[in-house]
């Protein structure tokens, strides 16, 4: 170390040797008087396996603040942006349209469910042709039904009864 480039080996040795003990001593006092794992205690631990000892420390806060009044004032504001949403939103939904505007600023409406023309309905499926298994083995199968396919005619095209 740079500092201690004036000092006797010796004098180096004891003075690192002091650094260490110092380290380990805060780092004692910081883990509430448990000892520093060791290199035998840190060989014997499986590094694929959990920690058996679960951490102290509790969940952390969605927000932080400087002071306890910043806090109060953000949760009140927070409080009142929800309630106003909440009311908006259960209005808009049970269809009061007047209700669009009434959603705090700087917030996304929900989305309403869509009230246009219902889908075309399905087409039938199709006619199958009737297979049959015979006492021999075989197979005999019947005749190939006849399918009429729809064609839509869009106004305008020729053919379109106007």
């Amino acid at each position: 170390m740079p500092t201690f480039r004036d000092l006797t080996p010796e004098e180096y040795r004891m003075r690192v040797a002091e650094l260490i003990a110092e380290i380990e001593e805060e780092g004692e006092r910081h883990r509430d008087g448990n000892p520093v794992a060791g290199v035998e205690k840190i060989l014997i631990q499986n590094p694929y396996e959990p920690p058996t000892r679960r951490s102290k420390r509790s969940a952390r806060p969605v927000f932080h603040f400087q002071t306890r009044e910043a806090r109060e004032s953000f949760m009140g504001e927070l409080e009142a942006f929800l309630e106003q949403y909440r009311e908006a939103s259960d209005a808009l939904r049970s269809g009061r349209l007047e209700a669009a505007e009434w959603f705090p600023e700087g917030s996304y409406r929900p989305q309403l469910p869509f009230l246009g023309d219902p889908p075309p309905p399905r087409p039938p499926s199709p006619p199958t042709r009737r297979i049959e298994i015979l006492e021999a083995g075989g197979i005999a199968r019947g005749a190939i039904p006849v399918v009429e396919i729809p064609r839509r005619i869009w106004p305008g095209a020729p053919g379109h009864p106007t």
